[in-house]
């Protein structure tokens, strides 16, 4: 009986533990929504800040601003066009284009996808571009890695975001342009002690690839016929060597190589040089706002390009882009396509086709 008892009495003090358990988790959550409600608590970490802040001082920011308009907005501003392009790093009929925003830009699909696949159209186009100024026929784009350096990455995360041929953490671009300097694709946010190569592994840019969802970009050279273009690249090539003819083809085709990957090199000088912010080290704390400051940048960019005639895509803003339509495609298909794209004799076999059709192009072929 009084082994019935205890027994009873036991479970009666697991079951009070239990319920002010739920209790104070419940107190809990209440207080958290409570602080999240009265913008109490950030929603990420290092948000926050744990020196207090100074008093609030008048610094005329209404004057300011009037000031700002009579210089460069004002019907007859105190600045011209050209000093409104030095000073804000766009024309002033872009800038309005942009303050009243309307349907303009071929790149901003939707939020998830801020840059639009190039279209048959526009792999005819770059094609066409490539070929008459670097004698490259089937190439794509340059695509290449840049480092960010994060100057106020957290202590926690320096492991993953610091490589050690670098001088501090940094986060990773991987950008595709092509000659004209238009960036196609761009996948940001791999930390900086990634290699290039597992960065491209990731990265989304061959998806649609493997899903059979890419335009046709057949092309041909050296009269042998390829499925799909290419995308120059430097020093991610597979180990197999090629066998030449003879050697001043593949030194040919090398040194023209070089000389088309500088497409993307000056791409991302220009990136730099326009927007001195990423230029510098980032300051931000979270990976989110880092995100956002880069996409903005290089949404900023190609704006700029188009406004300024450099682009080679002219964009009808009354054309309606196509709905994705989904597509369902086998395990096995999609294995396929990725062994296509990483097969080391195709690749191979690319290379020397290109250094024939190079070698015969120029004047060295002639004599």
């Amino acid at each position: 009986m009084s082994s019935s008892s205890s027994s009873d009495s036991d479970n009666d003090d697991i079951d009070l533990a239990i319920n002010q358990i739920v209790m104070n988790n419940v107190r809990a959550t209440e207080l958290i929504k409570e602080l999240y409600d009265n913008n109490l608590l950030q929603d990420e970490v290092g948000e926050t800040s744990k020196i207090p802040r100074g008093p609030r001082k008048d610094r005329g920011r209404e004057e300011g601003h009037n000031k700002l308009v009579a210089d460069y907005f004002a019907e007859h501003p105190v600045y011209n066009d050209v000093d409104f392009d030095r000073r804000f790093r766009m024309s002033r009929r872009l800038f309005l284009r942009i303050r009243y925003p309307r349907p303009h830009w071929a790149q901003i699909v939707n939020d998830l996808d801020i840059f639009a696949n190039p279209t048959a159209t526009d792999v005819q186009a770059i094609y066409a571009l490539h070929e008459q100024t670097h004698g490259l026929p089937g190439m794509l784009c340059s695509i290449d890695c840049m480092h960010w350096y994060w100057k106020n990455c957290h202590m926690a995360w320096r492991g993953q975001f610091h490589r050690g041929d670098h001088t501090g953490p940094s986060v990773i671009l991987e950008a595709v342009a092509s000659q004209d300097q238009w960036i196609w694709h761009a996948f940001f946010g791999v930390p900086g002690a990634t290699n290039d190569i597992i960065v491209v592994n990731q990265s989304p840019i061959f998806n649609d690839l493997f899903e059979n969802k890419a335009p046709d970009s057949s092309f041909v050279v050296n009269n042998t016929h390829y499925n799909h273009g290419y995308y120059l690249a430097d020093g991610i090539y597979p180990s197999g060597r090629p066998s030449y003819p003879v050697e001043e083809p593949r030194v040919h085709f090398k040194t023209r190589q070089e000389s088309a990957r500088k497409d993307i090199e000056r791409t991302f000088a220009t990136l730099k040089d326009k927007w001195y912010v990423v230029k510098c080290p980032a300051r931000v704390w979270t990976q989110r706002k880092l995100s956002l400051i880069m996409h903005t940048c290089i949404i900023l960019h190609n704006m700029i390009r188009e406004d300024e005639g450099f682009s080679h895509y002219p964009f009808d803003p009354t054309e309606v882009l196509p709905r994705e339509i989904e597509t369902t495609i086998s395990e096995e298909d999609r294995a396929r396509n990725v062994n296509l794209v990483k097969n080391r004799e195709r690749h191979a076999n690319l290379r020397h086709d290109l250094s024939i059709h190079v070698w015969n192009s120029s004047s060295h072929g002639n004599n």
